[in-house]
């Protein structure tokens, strides 16, 4: 899968800060990420502000990083 652009910079320190984290840890950070994407999904087709969809963004790229590095342990 490639990577949107927009997402590149915003994924990279991610990736590092996730890789230090227990898998438990990971697990909490995915409910939350969830929960704030889903929040800001709805603000956004509420309100069409760049902020929601930014917000939308960060959420979608923590997924994206979490997916790397369970993968990179599974590999390793």
């Amino acid at each position: 899968m490639k990577l949107a652009q927009r997402l590149t910079g915003l994924v990279s320190p991610l990736r590092r800060r996730v890789r230090s984290m227990p898998a438990e840890q990971m697990g909490v950070w995915l409910d939350v990420a969830g929960s704030e994407m889903s929040r800001a999904f709805t603000d956004y087709l509420r309100t069409r502000e760049a902020s929601a969809l930014a917000e939308f963004d960060r959420g979608v790229a923590t997924l994206v990083a979490m997916s790397d590095e369970l993968h990179r342990r599974r590999n390793v």
